[in-house]
Formats: C-alpha cells, sequence, structure tokens
C-alpha cells in the first residue's frame, strides 16, 4: 500500500494557480471572477475569489501560454498574457484598477 502511494503521487501533471485579488487601496475584493484560459486549446477555467480575496484554480494544463483576465464589476479587467503554468501551481497577486 505504501508503495502505491508513492507511485501515484509521482504521476501528478497537472498545476494550479492561487493568489489574492485586491483593489488599489491594497484591500480583499472577494467575488471578483478569475478566468484562465489555455491558449493552444481554448481549454477555460474559472473561479470566483473568497472573502478574502483568495483564489484558486487546480488542475491546470502545466505550460501553456494562459491569458489570464481578473474581473469586478466596476474595475478595470487586469489581463495577463503568456503566462505558463509549472508542475504543482503559481501565484498570481492582483490588484485591480477602477
Amino acid at each position: 500500500m505504501f508503495s502505491l502511494a508513492i507511485a501515484a503521487k509521482a504521476q501528478v501533471t497537472t498545476g494550479s494557480l492561487s493568489g489574492v485579488v485586491k483593489n488599489t487601496k491594497g484591500e480583499p475584493t472577494p467575488g471578483a471572477t478569475i478566468t484562465a484560459i489555455h491558449v493552444p486549446t481554448g481549454s477555460k477555467y474559472t473561479t470566483v475569489a473568497k472573502s478574502g480575496g483568495q483564489y484558486t484554480i487546480p488542475n491546470l494544463r502545466v505550460g501553456g501560454p494562459y491569458t489570464i483576465t481578473i474581473s469586478y464589476v466596476g474595475y478595470t479587467d487586469d489581463v495577463y498574457n503568456d503566462q505558463y503554468i509549472t508542475l504543482g501551481g503559481n501565484q498570481l497577486m492582483v490588484r485591480l484598477a477602477y
């Protein structure tokens, strides 16, 4: 059983994207929408920031490029092009502008 757990762990082939969305005053922005699009395939992954502005998008294809868009009503969309996901995960801290 122990060797099975090690073998399964070694086969992880995805990454994740996580971070915190804040406004220009440095305040968390819960409810912001985070969308990651894997450009080569068009696969789209979306989540919403939680109460402290934290978000995580799990199980992303490793590599890229990705286009990541953060949007919130009343703010200008924040777009990050040519982003690459590494095995295990990436962090993207965001500040939204009015």
